[in-house]
């Protein structure tokens, strides 16, 4: 077959186009430093990362899931331990006024009617604007000023790993409601205070202590969960170690070897111009650069 000087062109045109396009690629290697730009660059590759980035996208968003039921429990704890606080604050008056003398029943209706405002106020506290012991009627008040219940049994939610779900007590009937219903023993108590009771005064101790031990159970499962959130933070923290490992070791390029191909590649592309230069006109290489 006879070559042409067309065809002698045509030839040497493609072989300097390729290699100034490896020579473009080497070149945005090493200024991007990452091995895959596009999905050309690597197809088998690229499905590799995007996988890697959903992993750690899901990751992320467990990161938050968990940090905001940890920022819950830590509320809800502060709440339940001054509600404690209070209870035991109105046990230690019932114990106080079984033997004081009826002059001392104005002071202790007055502490223990304060008890009652402030706990119904904690039972009714709000994160945000959403109501914790509420259930999921998290737009309303929990309990009424009778300490009528106005929630439903519904649970505070949140996936902390794939299909792994925490249910956080919202449901304020079993802090306050429970075994005994500390707003109602209040009001008994109030009434003795008030009639001079003293039978009905004492009455409430065991009450208010069943009360007491309503309000540690719930912080103590609120304790437990808080530790496996932890738990899992941890392991989430380690696990996204290891995808950001295997993310960079795939699409990340190796510096010096970039280093290395794009002077090898400046050089191949140096020679292909020179060569092409001794074999067609120098009017057309001349366009070529």
């Amino acid at each position: 077959m006879r070559i042409t000087n067309k065809m002698m062109t045509t030839t040497i045109k493609r072989n300097v186009f390729r290699q100034s396009e490896q020579l473009l690629r080497n070149q945005e290697i090493l200024s991007s430093r990452k091995r895959i730009n596009r999905p050309s660059d690597d197809p088998v590759g690229t499905v590799k990362v995007l996988d890697y980035r959903q992993s750690l996208a899901s990751l992320q968003q467990y990161d938050r899931n968990i940090q905001k039921a940890q920022n819950r429990i830590e509320f809800m704890e502060t709440v339940l331990e001054g509600a404690e606080a209070l209870i035991v604050d109105a046990k230690n008056w019932a114990v106080n006024q079984t033997a004081s003398s009826t002059m001392e029943r104005e002071a202790a209706v007055s502490n223990v009617q304060r008890i009652k405002d402030h706990l119904r106020q904690l039972a009714n506290a709000q994160m945000g604007n959403q109501y914790i012991f509420a259930g999921f009627q998290t737009d309303s008040a929990a309990f009424d000023a009778s300490g009528n219940y106005l929630g439903d049994n519904g649970y505070f939610s949140t996936l902390t790993s794939n299909n792994a779900e925490m249910r956080i007590e919202a449901d304020g009937r079993r802090v306050f409601q429970g075994t005994e219903d500390v707003f109602a023993v209040l009001d008994d108590l109030l009434t003795g205070l008030q009639t001079d009771d003293v039978a009905l005064i004492e009455a409430q101790i065991d009450r208010l202590q069943g009360a007491q031990a309503q309000v540690q159970q719930v912080r103590a499962e609120s304790g437990a969960q808080y530790q496996q959130l932890e738990m899992t933070a941890n392991q989430m923290a380690r696990f996204k170690l290891n995808v950001e490992d295997l993310l960079e070791r795939e699409e990340n390029a190796n510096l010096e070897e970039a280093i290395i191909n794009l002077q090898s590649q400046e050089m191949a592309y140096e020679i292909a111009l020179n060569t092409s230069a001794r074999i067609i006109q120098p009017t057309l290489m001349n366009f070529l650069r």
